[in-house]
């Protein structure tokens, strides 16, 4: 059985940069979503419903393990180096960490289930 090298090819790379771009447009979706709700409720005072703190949940832990940790962490410089469009970058870095582990997981799902014999169809 021929070992399998750990190679980008274009399709891994189209797939990652496809998985990256999508997880930062969820994130940010999800992000300014929460912000409207909580902006909302800002002057009537009303507690945040179930669906509206599960919403806030969600799109923090999108924003994990990068762009989080920076925004509440980071200080008055991350506001200073990351101003502008340049803050788009931690949120692309951020979706490129959780692509690369959606891709490692698949491939570690996909070898699994060729270790235990099954076979896909096709």
């Amino acid at each position: 059985m021929p070992k399998e090298h750990c190679a980008l090819t274009s399709p891994r790379i189209f797939a990652i940069a496809a998985l990256a771009f999508g997880h930062a447009a969820l994130s940010m979706t999800l992000f300014l979503g929460s912000f409207g709700r909580g902006m909302a409720r800002f002057d009537t005072g009303e507690p945040a419903t179930t669906g509206a703190r599960l919403l806030d949940v969600v799109a923090e832990i999108l924003l994990w393990p990068l762009f989080a940790p920076l925004a509440d962490w980071g200080g008055p410089w991350t506001n200073s180096v990351f101003a502008g469009l340049l803050g788009y970058v931690p949120l692309l870095l951020n979706s490129v960490i959780w692509a690369f582990a959606i891709v490692f997981a698949w491939r570690l799902m996909r070898r699994h289930r060729a270790d235990d014999g099954f076979r896909e169809p096709g």
